[in-house]
C-alpha cells in the first residue's frame, strides 16, 4: 500500500459535509448525503487499494476493482442526483403553479444535476471499458501507459467527487432555504457557480484522459 494511495484516500476521508441548518433529522438530506459520501469513499478505496494485481487467467485483477469501485461511486452520486433533482423540480412546479413541459424538465434536470450527471457518464464509460477488455486488463496485456492513466483518473476523481458532493449539498441547501446565516445565504449562489466551474474543469481533463485510455485499449493492447 503506497504512501501516495494513503494520502489520496486521506484527502477524500477528510471531506466534511457541513451540516444543513434545518431538516437535520435522521433520514433527511444531510443523513443521505453523508451515507452516500461513505459509499463513494468505499468505492474509491476499492479502486485504489485493490487495483494493483493481475492474474494469469484474467479471472480477477485491476478490471474487477475498477468496475466495483467506480460502480459504487456512480451509484452514490446517482442517489444524491435524484434527491437534488426531486427537490428542485418540486419547487419549480410550485413556483410555476404546475407548469411543466419537456423544456422545463430538461432545464430543471441540468440545473440540479448537470455536473453530477457528467461525472457519472465518465465513471460508466470507464466501467464499460473495463468490462469490454476485462480479461486483457486483468492479465496485464495492455500498454503500461494505460495503468498510469488509470491511476491518474483515480487522482482526478478524488477532487471531482469532492466538488460534486459539495455542489449537490449546497444546491439542496439553497433550494430548501436551510442556510440561516444571511451572509452565507447571499454568498451561496456564487460559491455554487465556482464549484460548478471546478467540476467542469476537472471533467474536461478526465474526458481527455479517458479518451486516451480508450484509444490505448482499442489499438495498443496485446494478446499475450
Amino acid at each position: 500500500m503506497s504512501t501516495n494511495n494513503l494520502s489520496i484516500l486521506n484527502k477524500l476521508s477528510a471531506l466534511k459535509i457541513t451540516p444543513l441548518r434545518k431538516n437535520t433529522a435522521s433520514g433527511g438530506p444531510e443523513y443521505i448525503i453523508n451515507a452516500m459520501l461513505l459509499f463513494a469513499i468505499i468505492g474509491m478505496s476499492i479502486k485504489i487499494f485493490f487495483g494493483n494485481n493481475t492474474s494469469q487467467d484474467g479471472s480477477f485483477g485491476r478490471a474487477n476493482s475498477t468496475i466495483w469501485g467506480y460502480g459504487i461511486v456512480a451509484f452514490s452520486i446517482l442517489v444524491i442526483m435524484f434527491i437534488s433533482f426531486t427537490i428542485h423540480d418540486k419547487i419549480a412546479r410550485i413556483e410555476k403553479k404546475g407548469l411543466t413541459g419537456i423544456f422545463d424538465f430538461l432545464k430543471s434536470f441540468l440545473t440540479s444535476s448537470g455536473p453530477a450527471m457528467l461525472t457519472v457518464i465518465i465513471l460508466l464509460w470507464i466501467v464499460t471499458l473495463n468490462t469490454q477488455f476485462y480479461k486483457k486488463i486483468n492479465k496485464g496485456q495492455v500498454a503500461s501507459e494505460y495503468f498510469q492513466l488509470s491511476a491518474g483518473t483515480s487522482f482526478l476523481f478524488i477532487f471531482q467527487i469532492i466538488c460534486v458532493f459539495q455542489y449537490l449539498k449546497l444546491f439542496i441547501a439553497i433550494k430548501t432555504k436551510s442556510i440561516t446565516d444571511p451572509i452565507e445565504a447571499n454568498d451561496a449562489p456564487v460559491t455554487l457557480s465556482r464549484i460548478s466551474f471546478a467540476v467542469y474543469f476537472i471533467l474536461t481533463i478526465n474526458l481527455i484522459v479517458t479518451g486516451m485510455m480508450t484509444i490505448m485499449l482499442h489499438f495498443f493492447s496485446t494478446d499475450g
